[in-house]
């Protein structure tokens, strides 16, 4: 395929009957979108992008919005966003586009987490009218992995609250958390998670992806 190719309204599908994980990387503009359009993989178990764009995925989100029946890819639970520039809109679209997501990681910065975190509490849309009123995204969520400081355990509490609240209980939280901080900042943030999660776990570095990979990609940057 050409590079106009994945800037096409609808590109040539690719086939790929036995992919269960993807990642996309080292691409930049709508190739995102083009690329994740033309995957026919209905397999699809593992999701991996690093630092897409709202306008890189807008092709995307546009083409699947209002049809929550047919997602793009029915079989994936497992979303990692390694960072990006989404803001809360994006956000909840994203979320609504894999309605059956078991497990979200975002490595980003910790302030731009908080918004995150905040989406899937349900907090954030209870106060902005351009989202769904009362809309908690990923009801079948169960694993968030996020990176926070200090401050940000009691938002990423209450998060988990709200959820527990409202019949979405999250089963395990896992917090990269800054080399920093002491061990009774440790137990207190985790502390303060094990009231509403049954599972925490505090890490310093992020393992690679896929999990288990023994090699340095030297083109991974």
């Amino acid at each position: 395929m050409s590079g106009r190719d994945w800037l096409h309204p609808n590109p040539p599908n690719i086939f790929l009957p036995s992919l269960r994980q993807l990642r996309v990387f080292g691409v930049t503009g709508e190739i995102y979108s083009g690329l994740l359009l033309a995957i026919i993989a209905p397999p699809l178990e593992g999701l991996s992008l690093r630092t897409p764009m709202f306008s890189d995925l807008c092709r995307l989100l546009t083409a699947y919005s209002g049809a929550p029946s047919s997602p793009k890819f029915p079989r994936l639970e497992s979303v990692v966003m390694d960072g990006g520039e989404f803001d809360v809109r994006t956000w909840q679209q994203w979320f609504s586009l894999f309605p059956n997501i078991k497990e979200i990681t975002v490595f980003d910065s910790p302030v731009k987490d908080l918004v995150i975190i905040g989406l899937l509490s349900g907090e954030i849309s209870s106060h902005n009218s351009s989202l769904l009123p009362g809309f908690i995204p990923c009801p079948r969520l169960e694993k968030l992995t996020v990176l926070l400081n200090y401050q940000g355990s009691a938002v990423l509490a209450n998060a988990a609250k709200r959820r527990l609240e409202q019949g979405y209980p999250l089963r395990k939280i896992r917090v990269g958390i800054h080399s920093d901080l002491d061990e009774d900042e440790d137990e207190e943030i985790s502390r303060t998670l094990q009231e509403f999660v049954l599972q925490v776990e505090l890490f310093r570095e992020a393992e690679p992806w896929p999990t288990g990979l023994r090699h340095i990609d030297e083109d991974d940057s």
